[in-house]
């Protein structure tokens, strides 16, 4: 759904390609919205994602087990199953009473297809 898809792009600080498959997406909060997204891209669409994202500093590797799953977590959040994991966040001020931290991990598993995850706070 476009406008579904809007919502989320909107919450997320980003622009999921139009040709990405499998995306699950997760929104809590109230006046605070936190906002976890999940989706598959080819790999060569991922630098085109990135510029469409709030992050300046390049993808750098990441252990994996540190990013297990939590509590509340959705049963398709699972960047701690990924061989090969990337991540890039960044907090950022908008103004003085809205902040947004976004992290964006990419399991880089299969080079062919990436499974990119979305994590945003907006507080």
């Amino acid at each position: 759904d476009i406008y579904e898809l809007s919502v989320i792009e909107g919450n997320a600080s980003i622009k999921i390609p139009n040709d990405a498959t499998e995306i699950y997406s997760i929104t809590t909060g109230f006046r605070d919205i936190d906002i976890n997204v999940r989706f598959t891209i080819e790999a060569d669409k991922l630098p085109k994602f990135m510029e469409n994202t709030l992050c300046v500093e390049p993808l750098k590797e990441v252990n994996p087990s540190e990013y297990g799953k939590w509590d509340l977590s959705p049963s398709w959040w699972e960047p701690h199953l990924a061989k090969h994991l990337e991540e890039c966040k960044i907090e950022k001020e908008f103004s003085s009473n809205q902040h947004t931290f976004q992290r964006i991990l990419v399991d880089m598993t299969n080079q062919s297809l990436y499974i990119v995850y979305v994590q945003v706070m907006n507080y």
